[in-house]
């Protein structure tokens, strides 16, 4: 993938020393799918085969500021045709707008593996060219309270959603399974607990907003999908780091790369030369060069590790952005086939 880089947009946020800042850049990045779904797919079925709605065992927990818990139960609408709801919409954007989406309930719900019988019924009632049963829907709330000072309290809500899903092709004797998992949280303060309680948003509408959300990600299981990461990249006041900065805020990325692997070439400073090289590895994963952005990421380490303590936050980041980069290698090479 090419990466659209005069829309890059370049924030002064993070000051590792008082010499060097770091300058984020965000980025996105094209993920593959688990599974790919045919260019000739048209219509797909999506079968509720699961109950109603989640279980009473499944309501949830309250841990309150003395680290006690209780039973979090509250009263709520059916969640499942807002998650149906969210995964056909996701569904049909990610396809381009190609594929229809359908729906219908299983009239005998809870069977593991739909027969090939009910397959072929379900396809030929909806003219479906697959089918997807949703097999469970778990929400589960949970809260958790602590107190900061005497007058002063805060609450997090976390509702965590498991949906279990099968796909069925025309082609396949048994179909693919797939979980997906998501936790969306909301946080809240107040000066007694049941305030901070009440400050929280609607119960019901943010076990909607979570349902619906974790309905949106499934369409990432069948369609490669954007990702948001985020990247720095550092400036020193060496005259030519900052003219190297210079070349980059106005969208000359490939001269502000000629200063920096010159910098890298010819400087004595061991600092500078580690950080000019980490510049390098951005501007090769920027223009897809990622082994070649892997080897500057590995450069780089080698010098600051040289100094493991001085060096510490620098280390952090450059062996993240290390593992992400050879996951983009796996990714890339799995969507090149």
């Amino acid at each position: 993938m090419r990466y659209c880089l005069n829309t890059i947009s370049l924030l002064f946020v993070l000051l590792f020393t008082s010499c060097a800042t770091a300058v984020y850049v965000p980025l996105e990045i094209l993920r593959p799918s688990e599974t790919t779904l045919p260019d000739s797919l048209r219509t797909l079925a999506i079968v509720i085969n699961t109950t109603e709605r989640t279980p009473i065992e499944d309501e949830g927990e309250i841990i309150d500021a003395y680290n006690e818990r209780q039973r979090l139960q509250i009263k709520r609408e059916n969640l499942i045709p807002y998650f149906i709801k969210s995964i056909s919409s996701s569904l049909k954007q990610a396809s381009g707008k190609t594929l229809s989406v359908v729906s219908m309930q299983n009239d005998s719900v809870t069977e593991y593996i739909l027969s090939n019988n009910k397959i072929q019924a379900i396809r030929d009632s909806l003219n479906a060219d697959a089918v997807l049963s949703l097999d469970g829907l778990s929400v589960i709330p949970s809260i958790r309270l602590r107190q900061v000072d005497e007058a002063l309290f805060f609450g997090d809500l976390d509702i965590a959603v498991r949906a279990d899903l099968k796909l069925y092709m025309k082609d396949k004797y048994l179909p693919d399974v797939f979980s997906c998992k998501d936790t969306v949280s909301w946080q809240s303060y107040g000066e007694t607990e049941n305030r901070t309680l009440d400050r929280f948003p609607s119960f019901q509408n943010c076990l909607i907003d979570a349902t619906s959300y974790s309905g949106y990600q499934v369409s990432k299981k069948f369609y490669p999908y954007i990702d948001n990461v985020d990247r720095f990249y550092f400036v020193t006041p060496y005259p030519l780091m900052k003219e190297a900065n210079s070349y980059w805020n106005r969208g000359n990325y490939e001269d502000a790369s000629y200063l920096w692997e010159y910098i890298y070439e010819n400087t004595e400073k061991m600092d500078r030369k580690a950080k000019a090289a980490a510049n390098m590895a951005l501007y090769e994963e920027l223009n897809d060069q990622y082994d070649s952005a892997l080897d500057w990421v590995k450069k780089s380490l080698d010098i600051f590790m040289e100094s493991p303590e001085k060096y510490s936050n620098y280390i952090e980041y450059l062996l993240e952005y290390q593992q992400q980069l050879n996951v983009r290698i796996q990714e890339n090479r799995q969507m090149a086939f």
